[in-house]
């Protein structure tokens, strides 16, 4: 769902459609898909738990106002439950698809005719990248 928000945000068509296949593999619900990539965070309150709604509308956040998150931000995700880590890996993970959006824009990059094959080797791939990449920032101290 984040790389939903991210890639709407963005108006990567590219990225949206190849986030599409698993995110509605998962929810099997296009509607719901579609309201995600509307960003309709209030048709979502009730629907999606307040946690997921808190990350999705913080990687709307980041994706427009990157100059505006502050230390207000992480402490409301903490609030919320989420420990250093978790926080951490989810600005990651919005930070690492909004880079792809920006790529696919600079690059060009048009929708490749079997994309539906390559979405699901990609997204294991990027599973391990992360890992890696949570791994190295394990110990870093945020706000």
């Amino acid at each position: 769902m984040i790389t939903e928000t991210d890639s709407s945000t963005n108006n990567c068509q590219y990225c949206i459609k190849h986030h599409n296949l698993p995110l509605m593999s998962i929810l099997k619900d296009e509607i719901f898909v579609k309201v995600i990539q509307k960003r309709d965070w209030d048709f979502l309150v009730g629907k999606l738990d307040d946690k997921v709604l808190k990350v999705l509308c913080l990687a709307e956040k980041i994706t427009l106002y990157l100059n505006k998150i502050s230390e207000k931000e992480i402490k409301k995700m903490k609030l919320q439950g989420f420990n250093n880590q978790q926080i951490i890996h989810i600005v990651l993970v919005i930070n690492y698809f909004n880079f792809v959006n920006r790529n696919v824009f600079a690059l060009g990059v048009k929708l490749e005719p079997n994309f539906h094959i390559t979405t699901n080797c990609n997204f294991r791939l990027f599973s391990i990248l992360l890992h890696n990449i949570s791994s190295i920032f394990h110990s870093i101290k945020i706000y």
